[in-house]
């Protein structure tokens, strides 16, 4: 194996380290970083999965009223003809038999058996008399109902009021309000269309003294493809309008010109484009501290007392009517850029509690803040929890405090984009603090997304750190036992490409994001990859390497160096001594690490690829690329002998030196008729600086 290596030495060392610097340009092109919690079971089991699942629908709290009740078991659905003043409340639906308008255009269903309703250009009408006595009134009760996919309150009230208006000048239009759909079913095709439905109710002025005078009336108009059955029946009392109120549609360019009225033109009603691009239960979530001080920061090698880590800022005084203002201001004048889309600050509803209980805000005596507060804490809500969480009491008095704001920023967004963020708030607060009153000052923020990005962002360096100082250590260490700089430099060199290779695997060939286990084993099996190098070194300067007798190097060409003959002598004794025995240890140590990958926990499966990959790259870096290093550069007096060696080198380039200083300094004091006396104190001073390093006593 010697002469192998021997004959491909150079070649060995070039591509091992090529591949080294390759794998980590290609581990530095695809890392990742993980700075959660370690999840400790595969990818499909319920414990990742469920999280996965639930992340996709919106949290209930999010969507839920904070005394929200459960819809009732049973409803009304109520006939399109009922008129009653309480539909509005009673009726959850309305329904009808429907048939096909002769005048509208035939559509084909476009989902299952339901029809999405188009808007018609006109409206087909159908009024029902009052049958009730009215003598002598000068007002007659009109109910008008419009059945139209813009039937909405927003879209349509004003078009449909000023088409009433227009048809019965004098008319005071009343309530008018959206009531429940309608459901519109042709029983020959089966086809159903859902049409909301708008009411409008008014009063039009009536002449008493005219016989045929209307005592009130209700009208449905359809302006869609299908219209209810029984309104289109005689028998049921609903007749077509032939007066009064246009067929055309209210807001349409004829209803217009009937009545000569600018009716507003409408558009289709589309849902409203939010101007957030973050879903409700993705928004990162920031906390604003109100009267909290923290005292501890991180601790080095022990655990950090809570209790000591935090405490009250004694400045801080909620009581006070400028603390007050200020914080009401924080949470109603927050900047755009903070791209804030929900907040939860107990300050606002502290203050419409206080207005609603007739006092002002904010209150200016403490005793009757503090009386308002106890009554607030037990019946205030916030968001959709009660305010009390937002506080921190001690003996009833707020003492400190805290508002959340939900943001449009994922929770899972980059580590930059989060840190710019963050600079944002930091920028913010600062400004805010400079101009608050003294009272309600040291405000600080904190977001679960601000930990997750800082500890992403210095999770990478902070690890190169780590191994960097690892790596010196493990050189001052092998030094102590090679007693080389040389062979330790070079167990170092073979130790940072088993690392290269390590990150290697971890990053591009598992895909693996770098998180607390990754990082720890990294560092903590750093140990795998010194141990075999270390012994081969160790037996490379070992002071038996040289005993033999050489007959094992008849092999090599007499012209090669003396040099190469001691170095080819050292490695083959480090392979021959200690090879098999570093071979059979990895061997059991890649054995024992097989069990771990079928384990079902990922932790188990994870440490178990790391110690097969590390050993298998130990080994191979032990017994291919250092011995070839130590074939082409390996130290041929290692040890103590070679420091001695070293020293007696220095000591004679130091004479050297010494020497030509002494000539140079006597050659000037002749050239320049220098005293001779300096001259001769030179050339002692040459003379006994050599005796000196030698450590020997200096002539007489």
């Amino acid at each position: 194996w010697t002469r192998q290596l021997f004959r491909w030495r150079r070649t060995l060392v070039f591509f091992s380290a090529a591949a080294c610097v390759a794998a980590l340009v290609a581990s530095v092109g695809s890392v990742e970083v993980d700075t959660g919690l370690p999840s400790i079971f595969p990818d499909k089991h319920n414990q990742n999965k469920g999280k996965e699942v639930l992340s996709m629908f919106t949290p209930l709290k999010e969507i839920m009223a904070p005394f929200h009740k459960p819809p009732p078991e049973t409803a009304d659905v109520c006939r399109e003809d009922s008129f009653s003043d309480d539909d509005h409340m009673r009726c959850s639906l309305f329904w009808c038999e429907a048939k096909h308008r002769s005048d509208a255009p035939v559509t084909a269903p476009q989902v299952g058996f339901r029809r999405e309703e188009e808007p018609s250009g006109s409206c087909q009408c159908f009024r029902r008399e009052d049958e009730v006595e009215c003598d002598g009134a000068t007002e007659a009760p009109v109910e008008q109902r419009w059945v139209d996919a813009l039937a909405s309150e927003a879209y349509y009230g004003a078009a449909a009021r000023a088409a009433l208006l227009a048809a019965s000048p004098g008319a005071k239009v009343g309530d008018q309000r959206q009531l429940a759909p309608l459901v519109l079913e042709e029983w020959e095709t089966g086809i159903v269309s859902v049409m909301p439905m708008l009411r409008i109710q008014a009063a039009v002025p009536r002449d008493p003294s005219e016989a045929n005078a209307s005592c009130g009336w209700q009208e449905l108009c359809f302006c869609g493809a299908s219209t209810c059955l029984l309104a289109a029946e005689e028998s049921s009392g609903w007749r077509p309008s032939a007066g009064g109120l246009s067929t055309a549609r209210p807001g349409s360019e004829q209803a217009a010109n009937v009545s000569n009225v600018s009716a507003p033109a409408l558009g289709r009603q589309l849902q409203a484009t939010s101007r957030w691009t973050v879903p409700i239960n993705r928004r990162a979530l920031v906390e604003v501290i109100f009267g909290i001080e923290v005292l501890a920061g991180p601790q080095l090698l022990r655990q950090i007392n809570w209790e000591d880590a935090w405490a009250f800022q004694p400045r801080h005084d909620v009581t006070h009517h400028w603390a007050q203002r200020n914080m009401y201001s924080f949470c109603t004048s927050l900047p755009d850029e903070l791209r804030v889309t929900e907040r939860r600050c107990w300050i606002e509803d502290f203050r419409d509690f206080v207005v609603s209980r007739g006092q002002r805000f904010p209150v200016a005596f403490p005793e009757l803040f503090q009386d308002l507060m106890e009554r607030f804490v037990e019946v205030g809500v916030t968001g959709t929890a009660s305010s009390n969480n937002f506080l921190y009491l001690r003996d009833g008095v707020a003492k400190a405090s805290y508002m959340q704001f939900s943001i449009d920023l994922s929770r899972y967004a980059s580590a930059e984009s989060a840190l710019e963020h963050k600079a944002l708030w930091d920028s913010f607060l600062y400004r805010w603090n400079l101009v608050a009153h003294t009272t309600a000052q040291g405000a600080w923020h904190t977001s679960d997304l601000w930990v997750r990005a800082q500890a992403q962002n210095e999770l990478i360096s902070s690890t190169v750190m780590t191994l960097v100082i690892v790596l010196v250590l493990a050189f001052f260490g092998m030094l102590v036992f090679t007693k080389d700089a040389t062979l330790a430099a070079l167990v170092v060199l073979a130790t940072m490409g088993v690392i290269a290779g390590l990150i290697f695997f971890i990053v591009v060939v598992m895909g693996w994001a770098i998180g607390p286990i990754e990082v720890i084993a990294l560092i903590v099996f750093i140990g795998y990859a010194v141990t075999y190098s270390l012994h081969i070194a160790h037996r490379y300067g070992s002071g038996d390497a040289l005993a033999e007798d050489g007959s094992d190097l008849a092999w090599l060409p007499d012209s090669m160096a003396a040099k190469a003959r001691v170095r080819h002598a050292r490695t083959a004794f480090a392979l021959q001594s200690i090879g098999g025995a570093a071979l059979g240890s990895a061997a059991t140590t890649v054995g024992c690490s097989v069990f771990l990958l079928f384990c079902t926990l990922t932790i188990f499966k994870k440490l178990g690829g790391v110690v097969l990959a590390v050993t298998l790259m130990s080994i191979a870096v032990a017994l291919g690329p250092l011995p070839a290093a130590l074939l082409i550069c390996g130290p041929r007096h290692p040890g103590v002998r070679g420091l001695s060696r070293f020293r007696d080198q220095l000591r004679g380039a130091l004479e050297d030196v010494l020497a030509l200083m002494a000539g140079q300094v006597a050659g000037s004091a002749q050239k320049y008729a220098v005293d001779p006396r300096h001259a001769a104190a030179a050339a002692a001073a040459a003379a006994w600086l050599p005796h000196f390093v030698a450590a020997a006593p200096p002539p007489e």
